[in-house]
């Protein structure tokens, strides 16, 4: 498991229900030596499943988090892709019911950890 986890702050009821979260250490990015990124692949329950980029500062208390890539089947299905190019983060949300909707966010990495919402288009 991973050791800087606090997934309680990132999952609220984790504690209350872990059966229903898998959770996987995939890989770490070297963006700084300020802070620690790990990218964390959980499973929730049967038909979610999402990437999280995490930082951490250096004695493993999380500075942010953002939910990176995400997929659920079922009626109304919903995806997340992203892309990290040096600090900014490009995420597209979409959604499929009657009609395809996405939405395109970018965010930035700061020097200290924190992940700022830079932009939103529709």
């Amino acid at each position: 498991m991973v050791r800087y986890s606090k997934l309680n702050t990132i999952y609220t009821d984790y504690k209350s229900d872990p059966s229903k979260y898998s959770i996987h250490q995939d890989y770490r990015i070297a963006l700084s030596r300020n802070f620690i990124t790990l990218v964390v692949t959980t499973f929730i329950g049967n038909n979610e499943m999402e990437s999280r980029l995490i930082n951490y500062d250096l004695d493993g208390n999380l500075i942010a988090n953002l939910k990176i890539s995400y997929d659920k089947i079922g009626k109304d299905k919903s995806k997340r892709t992203s892309s990290l190019k040096g600090n900014i983060i490009t995420i597209i949300d979409s959604t499929y019911h009657d009609s395809v909707s996405k939405i395109s966010s970018t965010y930035q990495i700061m020097q200290d950890g924190k992940i700022i919402k830079t932009t939103d288009e529709y």
